[in-house]
């Protein structure tokens, strides 16, 4: 059961993150890492200022389209690779996992929920599963190991 849920796990994140990396393609045709700028023959934004949302570290949306990707690809490689280590390990990974995830869907919600050719309504069901996939496999891997859950 641990080995059909790690890989559930692996490839929810996966889809998370390739979906997320599609809407670079959906939104903004293909511009991955460069600037948005105002559509071809718009006018720039007065006093220089965008007025969009306003995201970490300076990035722009496509960019953090890009960033999920990132985030979601190296987590699920980091599940694999620790996997069959002590069980604290992978549930950290989890842990991880799940509060990427929850950014995600904050982010979400505070961009007033777009839903882009339907695929922010299946982004949002992918990521409720992989929160609930991540908490089965924290327990799993913490209860077989008598870490936690045991049973009385």
């Amino acid at each position: 059961m641990k080995a059909a849920l790690t890989a559930l796990l692996v490839l929810l994140a996966l889809a998370v993150g390739i979906l997320h990396f599609a809407l670079d393609f959906v939104l903004f045709r293909g511009n991955i890492l460069g600037r948005l700028g105002p559509p071809p023959g718009a006018p720039p934004p007065p006093n220089g200022g965008g007025g969009g949302p306003s995201f970490p570290f300076g990035l722009q949306l496509n960019q953090v389209f890009f960033a999920n990707l990132v985030v979601f690809v190296v987590l699920a490689i980091l599940l694999l690779a620790v996997i069959r280590a002590q069980p604290i390990l992978p549930a950290i990974v989890d842990v991880l996992l799940i509060a990427a995830t929850l950014y995600t869907l904050y982010g979400w919600n505070n961009l007033r929920r777009p839903n882009p050719q339907g695929l922010g309504h299946i982004a949002v069901g992918l990521e409720i599963a992989l929160i609930v996939v991540a908490v089965v496999h924290i327990i799993v891997v913490l209860s077989r190991r008598g870490l936690a859950f045991a049973s009385a």
